[in-house]
């Protein structure tokens, strides 16, 4: 087995034959070609998640021998692989400085972005819950701070949060209101599970990890019972003032009403909202965009925009997806379509060479053949002519193969009914000559 087999084609090539449940393994060994040679220690992390996936699947699929056989070999690989990587691999050799006189620290909260050891536990924490893909979670602790939360996660399943976690994220962020949950993977994002779901504590989890980690990550907030659902990338955070308060310094009374008004009126669409982004359609990324857009707004306090915004998302929620595309989504459309025309037909280039099964090459024509049916019906002519270019030119290419797969199929079939009359055959002479036919066949098989 080669290197190449770190790649997603071929392992794609298995689950279209052995019609297997995966995205997880996908989407590992899809990180681990991106990340390349110039990075050998973040290629070493790539891989630990990789043997992790595989291991699962393998024990899922021990009655498949062909498929048992494969994650075996693709395990072995990846222990080859990070041998040679952890070989290049060498530690840093401590600069030599002259000493310099202590400094008194600033006071204020310290920068978490600038402890690499914090950083380091925070990103494998979460790689961790993303890998048990919902099945086990880790507790978590984050203390409200100004001007970000501080965020913990316990580093197994065993460890539970305590005062020393709780002793760290105050010396990090100089807060010391807490609040304690489990974190688990679901509905493709990092929910955060609290007892009871505060007001904006998605948004600066958000806005946390991203500031902590340097990554972007999707984050959910809910209850035990998932009645109370907060998104991170939609969330409104409610204001502490209520219309009994006096307003703040530059705040005039309108806009202190105005956002418990406007953030009641966003929870009450949230779980419509939620239901509509997880479709992941085109009506569900105008939804979504419309209620960034006015919980944006409401946080800026222009509630006359903010309120407008979210009538419009209550209109497209009670409308639901049309099946004409609105205009202003057919850029989005048209270069996301086309993306993934031109992938899966990479794809299906790469692993050719490796397909044994007819079948599997159907399936990947097939494939490839939707999307782009696809494209015609909701974009076709109000594409961008670079676009539609690009799409006439792919079409060109799929009807080649799928002309060139004709051929084979029709080879395959004359093979096959050849091999089952050299089964029957009992005439030994006969056998032989049908043979030497097969072999001729076989060299002329189309590549």
């Amino acid at each position: 087995m080669s290197e190449k087999h770190l790649t997603e084609a071929p392992w794609k090539a298995v689950i279209l034959k052995y019609k297997i449940k995966d995205t997880a393994l996908q989407k590992a060994l899809q990180g681990y070609v991106k990340i390349g040679p110039s990075n050998p220690a973040q290629a070493l992390e790539s891989l630990e998640e990789i043997a992790l996936h595989t291991t699962k699947l393998k024990k899922a699929n021990q009655a498949v021998a062909d498929v048992a056989d494969y994650l075996d070999e693709l395990l072995k690989e990846v222990t080859k692989t990070k041998r040679v990587l952890a070989a290049s691999v060498q530690p840093e050799e401590p600069e030599l400085k002259p000493k310099q006189p202590k400094t008194a620290e600033p006071d204020g909260p310290k920068d978490g972005a600038d402890n690499d050891g914090f950083k380091d536990r925070l990103i494998s924490a979460l790689k961790k819950v993303k890998a048990a893909e919902g099945k086990e979670s880790l507790q978590f602790v984050v203390c409200a701070a100004k001007p970000c939360y501080g965020v913990m996660l316990a580093k197994s399943t065993s460890e539970r949060i305590g005062a020393a976690h709780k002793k760290e994220l105050t010396e990090l962020t100089q807060a010391t209101r807490f609040t304690e949950g489990s974190c688990l993977f679901e509905e493709d994002a990092f929910t955060f599970v609290v007892e009871t779901v505060p007001s904006g504590l998605a948004k600066n989890l958000k806005i946390a990890l991203k500031k902590y980690t340097g990554l972007t990550y999707k984050v959910r907030v809910r209850d035990p019972e998932g009645k109370v659902v907060a998104d991170g990338d939609t969330e409104v955070e409610a204001e502490g003032a209520s219309p009994t308060q006096s307003p703040a310094p530059g705040t005039s009374g309108t806009d202190v009403e105005a956002m418990p008004k406007f953030t009641a009126r966003f929870k009450a669409l949230q779980p419509e909202l939620l239901k509509a982004i997880a479709t992941k359609t085109p009506h569900g990324d105008l939804v979504r965009q419309r209620a960034t857009e006015a919980g944006a707004a409401a946080n800026k306090r222009d509630f006359e925009r903010a309120n407008a915004l979210l009538q419009k998302v209550e209109t497209l929620l009670a409308e639901g997806p049309q099946d004409e595309i609105a205009p202003e989504l057919i850029p989005q459309l048209d270069a996301r379509l086309l993306a993934d025309a031109q992938q899966a037909f990479a794809e299906y280039l790469e692993m050719k060479p490796e397909i044994l099964a007819v079948g599997v090459i159907a399936a990947q024509l097939q494939h490839i053949q939707e999307v782009h049916q696809k494209w015609l019906t909701q974009v076709g002519d109000r594409g961008a002519k670079e676009n539609k270019e690009k799409m006439r030119v792919l079409s060109a290419k799929l009807a080649m193969e799928r002309e060139a797969y004709e051929t084979l199929k029709e080879h395959a079939s004359a093979m096959d009914e050849l091999m089952n009359r050299i089964d029957k055959t009992a005439d030994a002479t006969e056998k032989e000559r049908l043979v030497v036919e097969l072999q001729e066949m076989m060299a002329a098989f189309p590549a």
